[in-house]
């Protein structure tokens, strides 16, 4: 037999003993809320333009968005990551090619900075 809910309590259950100020707060926090969405909206779409930008120019997005969350990790944090990521890929067989930047720097598509 399934159990019947305990009647609410009197008033409702709810605080509905509200000033007109409670009221008043309620609703400019409402308008708030609704502004800061409104901005929320226009940042995201200002992210978007910023990534397909970075894609269009042939950067994988997955290895750029590794690569954004390592330069935003503390810096001890992103040293045991990559001590971390380092054995888990000798552990999965996963190897770096080695010549990757060497073949760059001869092409000169190696960026000043890495030379």
């Amino acid at each position: 037999m399934a159990k019947t809910p305990p009647p609410p309590p009197q008033g409702g259950g709810s605080n509905f003993n509200l000033s007109k100020g409670d009221l008043a707060k309620i609703e400019q926090l409402t308008r708030e809320v609704q502004g800061l969405e409104s901005e929320r909206g226009e940042v995201n779409a200002a992210i978007n333009e910023r990534r397909a930008s970075i894609k269009a120019l042939g950067i994988d997005m997955n290895a750029w968005a590794a690569a954004k969350k390592r330069k935003e990790m503390d810096p001890d944090d992103r040293d045991n990551f990559d001590r971390s990521a380092a054995m888990c890929n000798a552990a999965l067989g996963i190897t770096i090619q080695g010549d990757l930047f060497e073949q760059a720097a001869e092409s000169g598509t190696l960026p000043s900075s890495l030379n």
